[in-house]
């Protein structure tokens, strides 16, 4: 599917993502990197993983995927829905983005 990522682990590698991270996505869609990092086990796994999603029926189902996760990927794990633009991301260590949108 367009925009999809088949191996997220070798962007969190890419990446150097930490425990001391935040990791946000935005134009997160359905969740499934934000939701990947949240997943993360090892050293890599990022304090936070942040996903921000302007289309209200994509924040649904990334919704709907969060609550099927287990408690510890819940609370390590924040989806918001709406402009990427207008939410502050100063505290995010690390900003992933992957859409057609951005020049």
């Amino acid at each position: 599917m367009y925009g999809e990522l088949t191996t997220p682990r070798r962007l969190f590698d890419a990446l150097q993502l930490t425990r001391e991270d935040t990791f946000v996505d935005l134009g997160s869609g359905r969740a499934q990197v934000v939701l990947a990092a949240a997943h993360l086990e090892d050293e890599s796994a990022p304090d936070v993983s942040v996903g921000i999603e302007l289309v209200q029926t994509r924040h649904e189902v990334a919704e709907k995927a969060l609550h099927r996760c287990d408690d510890a990927v819940q609370a390590r794990t924040r989806l918001i829905c709406g402009d990427a633009l207008a939410h502050d991301v100063s505290s995010c260590t690390k900003v992933f983005l992957c859409n057609a949108t951005w020049g």
